[in-house]
């Protein structure tokens, strides 16, 4: 008889973003097979606020983290996010192999890069060009001199400190077993920068709703009328909306489009005052905060999916919901929207702040319309599946 693992879940936050989403979907799948406890630091977002010490270096955390670990008998801790919980979860690893003599495995499911840079955004801020990532091919060099947050020079220093004593001096990625990241891209990114650390990808399963999408959706066609897009996500700078506007409002005398933009964030203000001010009253609309549902029920009213984000993401599921939705995709050639687009198919790219670029690629996915295109929702269904995501992380827990 097999004996059920016990497995530790740490993330910073309960519920928030796509980390949260994966983090209590990983939960929920792995009840079936293991004993699930789990740890976070925060409901949300909103709750989020530590001294600067703790943020640093959590001894609240450590001790929370290990407690459970040797009073639970705990196998595998699989860490999410811990830019808030801190590095220290994995001086709990070094702990445990110095005072309790039981090998516990560390995993780190990587959503972002900070692992590799102080900015989990692979970049810096600077006052003349705001947000500037870091190539892709060369290690970023010194983050001594950079801003790592748009925030200011204090929020920017603690992030450098809590990085460099954490990888730096006292070398905490030596205490994680495995590293799984959802994409090919940010695997690359981490390698260059961890070339010790085992990285596997595992691509973050589609929630349930997605899954309930009929499997015979039919291919768009072309109607009369402007061309319909829709735009999903966080209205926020490092997402590139306000530059996304500014760039279709050169298009307005040469695409007859209409752009839906659902989400919220700091931006959402500024937004509506910036359709305003570009004279995009016409042709894109604001519609705030809307649930999933209802976003369900409306992805046939349109096109496209548009993304303009300007740091590298890394593994955005929204470009999956809307290529089983059986949209066209427009997303910016860069990091995992290139990777992801190009996977599930239908896929035009542009490059970020071109706006010949832009227009070549809405007019591919315009012409797109009249052509018969290969149903991927199968094979696309299969890779990123809950099954398929539960199995391999079995086999990585192993």
């Amino acid at each position: 008889m097999d004996v059920r693992k016990k497995v530790l879940l740490v993330n910073d936050f309960e519920k928030g973003g796509g980390a949260e989403g994966v983090f209590q979907m990983t939960a929920d799948l792995l009840s079936s097979s293991c004993d699930v406890f789990r740890y976070t630091a925060y409901k949300g977002f909103d709750d989020s606020g530590s001294n600067p010490l703790s943020y640093i270096y959590s001894k609240k955390h450590f001790r929370n983290i290990r407690d459970i670990v040797v009073k639970e008998d705990i196998n595998i801790v699989h860490v999410h996010n811990f830019r808030w919980i801190s590095p220290s979860v994995f001086q709990v690893h070094k702990w445990l192999k110095r005072h309790h003599h039981k090998s516990v495995k560390f995993i780190l499911t990587a959503h972002d890069y900070l692992l590799a840079c102080p900015n989990v955004a692979y970049g810096y801020y600077d006052k003349k060009n705001g947000f500037v990532k870091y190539p892709t091919d060369a290690l970023p060099g010194s983050f001594l001199f950079k801003q790592m947050d748009q925030n200011g020079l204090k929020f920017s220093m603690l992030k450098k400190i809590q990085w460099y004593l954490a990888f730096k001096i006292f070398k905490l990625q030596n205490e994680i077993d495995q590293v799984i990241t959802p994409s090919i891209f940010l695997k690359n990114i981490l390698q260059l920068n961890c070339p010790k650390l085992p990285i596997e990808v595992i691509r973050n399963p589609i929630s349930p709703e997605v899954l309930k999408i009929p499997m015979n959706m039919p291919q768009r066609k072309r109607l009369e009328g402007n061309f319909r897009l829709i735009y999903l996500g966080r209205v926020a700078s490092e997402k590139g909306t306000d530059l996304l506007l500014k760039m279709l409002s050169e298009l307005i005398d040469t695409i007859d489009f209409q752009l839906d933009i659902f989400g919220t964030g700091p931006l959402s203000e500024g937004i509506k005052l910036l359709i305003q001010n570009l004279g995009l009253n016409n042709h894109v609309s604001y519609k705030g905060f809307v649930s999933f549902e209802e976003i369900k029920t409306n992805f046939v009213n349109y096109d496209a999916f548009v993304m303009s984000s300007i740091w590298y993401e890394n593994a955005p599921l929204s470009i999956v919901e809307a290529a089983i939705n059986r949209l066209a995709l427009i997303t910016p050639n860069i990091g995992g929207m290139k990777e992801l687009a190009e996977l599930c198919g239908n896929a035009f790219l542009y490059e970020l702040g071109d706006t010949r670029s832009l227009k070549k690629a809405i007019n591919q996915a315009i012409s797109s319309l009249n052509i018969e295109i290969e149903n991927n929702t199968l094979k696309i269904r299969n890779i990123f599946s809950q099954e398929t995501y539960i199995n391999l992380l079995n086999e990585c827990y192993s």
